[in-house]
């Protein structure tokens, strides 16, 4: 069976459960072939516009450069910008000829922009007033969104919410699964019962659509979306721990409920367990340190204190971040219930002291955790203590081997 797959690498992490799989795929060395797909240069363009026009490479070689100016050989870009020279008529077909035409001098004297974003920018604030604030409230659920959820933020009826949304479609803005101009002529409940997906048709057009939502929006939206998540998972929440977490997070600021907050403590706990339960480490440290902030505010056993510094310790350790580690084992000792707490704290700079061949220092700590379990070992033993050591040891095997033949 031959699998092609294509995605964004902005759009996938560590944590993305195609990330897992793929690490999956090469734990059973699997054969996997990976091609990054680079920006279109210049020979590229000036064949795309040779083929599009039935034109010679060299006749367009000029426009192909001034395109790749102005879009840095980015495909989408590139096809956006192409058709916006075409509605303005800087780019037509001469009926009188049978050819296609354009003149660079107009189309630079047109002033487009160099950057991407401002021309994204300029699309984008083309749309209708209710069809430009859904497409920026949906920028704040992800690079891919269901109609249901974003009808429920917004208390917008689906009908309603579907004609908003055509338009950016008919745009190449947004992308749907399906043919959405079809289904627009049902009733509402229809349609809601479609279970319609939509996905930004680029990462740039959701950033640029995210960017014209004010930083109070902002926090509105996500705290809303956050909590909307939270209220549809009452019992398996665990599944949308993600979503959760990296929408209430950016909406501290608005938490007031100290209940409120304490359970987005252990959210974030829970978060970072499971970021690095996938290798997410980088992932898991972020939601680890957003637990640790918020208990500044707030009155936690602890209990508590020790597992989130715990985990943070042991995560540190596998980043190599050391002196992270070390202040969060100082904190675990300090929060540590019983002596079982503070042998795991130790442990765990045993660990990194091994992983990084000091030996000396790994000896020195191994000492300390028997001391705190009263097993007396003297750090310079002497020549008499040596032989007295082994004696003992060696009578208690010749004791276990006449057990054994007994």
């Amino acid at each position: 069976i031959l699998i092609i797959g294509a995605y964004r690498e902005n759009e996938v992490d560590e944590a993305h459960s195609l990330s897992l799989t793929l690490k999956s795929l090469q734990e059973i060395n699997a054969p996997l072939t990976k091609i990054s797909v680079r920006p279109l240069e210049i020979n590229h363009i000036a064949e795309l516009l040779s083929d599009t026009f039935h034109s010679n490479t060299i006749l367009v070689q000029p426009l192909a450069e001034l395109l790749f100016k102005k879009t840095a050989g980015n495909p989408y870009f590139l096809g956006e910008f192409i058709k916006s020279l075409y509605a303005e008529i800087l780019i037509y077909f001469d009926h009188s000829s049978l050819v296609w035409k354009w003149d660079l001098s107009k189309i630079q004297a047109r002033g487009f922009s160099d950057n991407a974003a401002e021309f994204m920018s300029k699309k984008v604030l083309e749309l209708e007033d209710k069809s430009l604030y859904a497409l920026k409230i949906s920028s704040v659920l992800g690079n891919r969104f269901e109609l249901n959820q974003l009808s429920q933020l917004l208390q917008i009826n689906h009908k309603d919410l579907l004609e908003h949304l055509l338009s950016c479609v008919d745009r190449d803005l947004l992308l749907c699964h399906i043919d959405v101009f079809k289904i627009s002529k049902r009733e509402s409940l229809e349609i809601q019962n479609e279970r319609i997906h939509f996905h930004f048709a680029h990462d740039r057009v959701q950033q640029v659509a995210y960017e014209l939502l004010s930083e109070e929006e902002k926090i509105r939206i996500h705290n809303q979306y956050g909590n909307q998540i939270l209220d549809a998972h009452p019992n398996d929440w665990e599944e949308e721990i993600f979503t959760i977490v990296d929408n209430l997070n950016p909406s501290i600021s608005v938490i007031k409920d100290p209940n409120k907050l304490e359970q987005l403590v252990e959210l974030n706990f829970y978060a970072g367990k499971r970021a690095r339960a996938n290798t997410a480490h980088q992932h898991a440290i972020h939601y680890f340190q957003t637990a640790i902030r918020l208990l500044n505010d707030l009155e936690i056993k602890a209990k508590f204190t020790y597992q989130l510094y715990y985990e943070l310790a042991e995560t540190a350790q596998l980043m190599g971040k050391y002196e992270m580690m070390e202040s969060s084992i100082e904190i675990c000792l300090e929060n540590s219930v019983d002596l079982s707490d503070k042998i795991k704290a130790i442990k765990i700079r045993l660990i990194s002291f091994v992983s990084r061949n000091l030996l000396k220092e790994a000896l020195l700590n191994g000492l300390k955790l028997l001391d705190l379990l009263k097993v007396n070992i003297p750090h310079n033993p002497h020549g008499f203590y040596i032989l007295y050591s082994l004696f003992i040891t060696q009578r208690k095997v010749n004791k276990l081997k006449k057990e054994n033949l007994a």
